[in-house]
């Protein structure tokens, strides 16, 4: 009686099949990697779009000023409030995100957007159980910060843009950033350069796709803009507060998209 040939895999053939799936892994995974940062990229640019457009309608309804750019809440005039509970008491770094929505809640801008999703991008990873390295991280959610030059505190005397006919070139002019420092569990009031400039930075940035971050301009667009200098990126990393940074083209960009009432070409 003549018995069936034996089908089985030989051990260096299993090897072979192993080895082909390994180098396949290494080839798509980076590419996989790169397709999920592209994605929380293009959900970030759709925070963004939604929150200029919000940022816009405010100034047509109220004669053209524009919405305080610190986190006081709606009774000195702020797009944001800061964490509190429902009751409107403030609480400290490691309240939980709700009272972080609540303060969203207490802002002249969540009218127009109603959803405390569109202040997170998916990149932060300061509301994770995974600890950031990047900072002493309370509980924080909101992923974004509105130059202290529109509207902000007097940081900048005399200098602050209040309304938007100020703005000579608004398409070269941001509005919103990302931003990662962590004051009180959040982004502490907006984001700051030293004014008239210098050669340092003064509030860090936050870099979260790649080597890129996405900006919204006081004309409605959002651009996904690539740093190139290595010292950008060690601030960013280290969340470092003034660094010098001479002759430092990301440093460059983001003076000249500095809105002030004097150097608005």
């Amino acid at each position: 009686m003549k018995t069936k040939p034996n089908r089985a895999f030989t051990l260096i053939e299993l090897l072979v099949v192993v080895a082909i799936i390994a180098i396949l892994a290494s080839l798509l995974l980076p590419a996989l990697g790169k397709a999920k940062e592209a994605g929380k990229a293009a959900h970030c640019r759709g925070n963004e779009k939604n929150l200029i457009l919000a940022w816009m309608m405010y100034h047509q309804d109220n004669d053209d000023k524009i919405v305080g750019a610190h986190d006081r809440g709606i009774r000195q005039g702020d797009w944001v409030g800061r964490k509190q509970n429902a009751s409107g008491r403030q609480t400290g770094p490691m309240a939980p995100i709700e009272d972080e929505i609540w303060g969203f809640k207490d802002g002249l801008l969540w009218p127009y957007l109603n959803d405390h999703k569109v202040y997170h991008c998916l990149g932060d990873r300061r509301d994770s159980p995974i600890k950031s390295r990047k900072v002493q991280q309370g509980k924080a959610w909101r992923s974004y910060a509105i130059p202290c030059s529109m509207n902000g505190p007097p940081y900048v005397a005399n200098e602050a843009i209040l309304k938007h006919n100020q703005l000579k070139t608004p398409s070269t002019k941001y509005v919103f950033l990302e931003e990662e420092t962590d004051v009180g569990g959040s982004n502490w009031g907006g984001w700051l350069l030293p004014y008239p400039f210098t050669s340092a930075w003064w509030d860090p940035i936050a870099i979260r796709h790649g080597d890129k971050n996405c900006l919204a301009f006081a004309d409605g667009h959002v651009e996904l803009h690539r740093w190139m200098d290595k010292r950008t990126f060690r601030m960013s990393d280290g969340q470092t507060f003034g660094v010098s940074a001479p002759n430092s083209p990301d440093l460059k960009y983001m003076q000249r998209g500095y809105a002030t009432v004097r150097g608005n070409p």
